[in-house]
């Protein structure tokens, strides 16, 4: 990744101080202090569609096993990372661009009690700093938008599978010919947003040594959710502990820019399984 785009990356993710944001959050629900559950974070800490619903989705199709060794590319906050280690005894490694976001993993990931089993380091996807074939399954949830060379992408993740090992996938594809209303979550404008087609991501899939396994289309359910959430959360406050406090008040024009490219068939949420071959 350049270094122009991942200043932009930065800007976009990680514009404040991060830990210091994640603290006082959840000070205002009065958990200054004291152990948390990975359940309580899912508000700041599933940083994708659908929240902890999506996470388990991936998780029953990908069917981590106890002690695997699994890599979380893009971790952000850890949520994934702990869900698995808390709801399958797995051994997680986390990665992401963002210093902050890996800083912010680890105190939270201390006080759930799971610093034994989970573990960030700042990296590039394009560039992983582990040696080949160490992982069981590498997984990855809304972050290949943001990445241009999918061909380094999906082969770093490849290289680090150990054979048969597993990738789980969670992101959005690009459908129909009319192009993306920006801002969305992942990016303010079409700078950092690399988003493929399915058909692209296939492709990329089968270069880099990948059999599909499975592969759901995840739109009407997402679209589901987001009314859901909607009539939820008609007339209220937004939580203090949400993804606002990663991305700033404009994380709601950009979920609605989201929901309408899904609603008018520009983009669709893909949710895949593959093998390495």
């Amino acid at each position: 990744m350049s270094e122009h785009q991942s200043e932009i990356l930065e800007q976009h993710y990680a514009g404040g101080d991060i830990v210091a944001g994640v603290k006082k959050a959840l000070a205002d629900i009065g958990k200054a202090e004291g152990a948390l559950k990975p359940e309580e974070l899912s508000s700041i800490d599933q940083f994708h569609v659908r929240s902890l619903l999506a996470t388990k989705d991936l998780a029953a199709a990908a069917e981590p096993q106890r002690d695997m060794e699994i890599l979380d590319i893009g971790s952000g906050l850890g949520g994934a990372a702990r869900y698995l280690a808390s709801a399958f005894g797995c051994r997680v490694t986390g990665i992401d661009l963002m210093q902050s976001y890996c800083d912010a993993a680890a105190m939270l990931t201390e006080r759930c009690n799971l610093s034994d089993r989970i573990s960030f380091r700042q990296a590039d996807a394009l560039a992983l700093p582990f040696p080949d074939a160490c992982f069981d399954q590498v997984w990855t949830q809304h972050v290949s938008m943001n990445i241009a060379d999918k061909a380094t992408l999906y082969s770093e993740m490849r290289r680090v599978l150990r054979a048969n090992g597993r990738l789980a996938i969670y992101d959005p594809v690009r459908a129909g010919s009319e192009p993306l209303h920006y801002p969305v979550p992942w990016a303010r404008d079409e700078r950092t947003s690399f988003v493929p087609t399915e058909a692209e991501l296939k492709q990329h899939l089968q270069n880099a040594g990948f059999t599909v396994r499975s592969w759901e289309d995840k739109t009407q359910v997402a679209l589901q959710w987001f009314e859901e959430m909607e009539k939820k959360w008609a007339g209220t406050k937004p939580s203090p502990l949400g993804i606002h406090v990663l991305i700033g008040p404009d994380i709601r024009p950009m979920s609605a820019n989201l929901r309408t490219n899904l609603r008018e068939g520009r983009a669709k949420l893909i949710q895949a399984v593959c093998e390495a071959r």
